[in-house]
């Protein structure tokens, strides 16, 4: 109470000083809150509970005035204002290399392509003994890579250790992953030697919808850190 008291008075003085002689000085009213908070900071700058309250007029933003976001741009990427897809470029502004099939297969001496695209009920895959029955409501699909050896030399394919992941995204927009199956040829646990120029062959099997729309399908295909699209025949 004696605090308060005492910046009454303050400010009481100091409108009285403006006053005492000479020009009468007419405080606005921004201004004669920003004098008594002035005074009041002066009497309680070391009273734990007082918090300044008081927005100067440089401290506000004029009425329609709008932040503008800053944009970091990321060396080897370009921004976009709005957070939109950026294009990745390399240093010198050309366009990345293209990912193959090898590459995210981690088989770089191997080259592979995408074969026909075949549906059915069942499928044994060469493996005596070994079945894949789709439920009623589901088709089998079975899409085929062709893996050559472009070496002089055999060259091991092993790829269970390389955890590949498949994806394929039908016609009508939905995503199914690669089913794992004992199958001699399926690419999940592929692990055969192919002879230097020869070519092998490869599957990967997707249980999807019945009425799944094939047409237009992609399979995409990520590891070793890359990641590459392929259209489906």
């Amino acid at each position: 109470m004696v605090k308060k008291r005492g910046i009454g008075l303050l400010i009481l003085f100091a409108a009285l000083g403006l006053t005492g002689c000479g020009k009468t000085i007419v405080l606005d009213e921004q201004q004669t809150a920003e004098t008594a908070e002035y005074i009041a900071g002066l009497m309680l700058k070391y009273d734990k509970n007082y918090t300044e309250s008081l927005q100067y007029p440089e401290d506000t933003q004029q009425p329609g005035a709008t932040a503008q976001p800053t944009v970091t741009t990321v060396p080897g990427m370009t921004a976009s204002p709005g957070g939109q897809n950026p294009s990745a470029t390399s240093a010198d502004g050309a366009a990345e290399e293209k990912v193959e099939l090898s590459d995210a297969m981690g088989i770089p001496k191997v080259d592979v392509t995408v074969g026909k695209m075949t549906t059915c009920s069942t499928y044994t895959g060469g493996e005596e003994g070994y079945v894949i029955y789709a439920k009623k409501n589901q088709k089998i699909v079975v899409v085929s890579l062709n893996l050559k050896n472009t070496t002089t030399k055999g060259q091991k394919v092993a790829l269970a250790k390389k955890q590949i992941k498949y994806q394929l995204t039908t016609g009508d927009g939905k995503s199914y992953s690669a089913e794992l199956s004992l199958a001699e040829d399926d690419l999940v646990f592929y692990n055969k030697k192919i002879k230097a120029g020869e070519t092998a062959k490869g599957k990967v099997i997707f249980i999807v919808s019945k009425k799944a729309q094939l047409t237009g399908s992609k399979m995409t295909v990520e590891g070793s850190g890359k990641s590459v699209t392929v259209q489906i025949q």
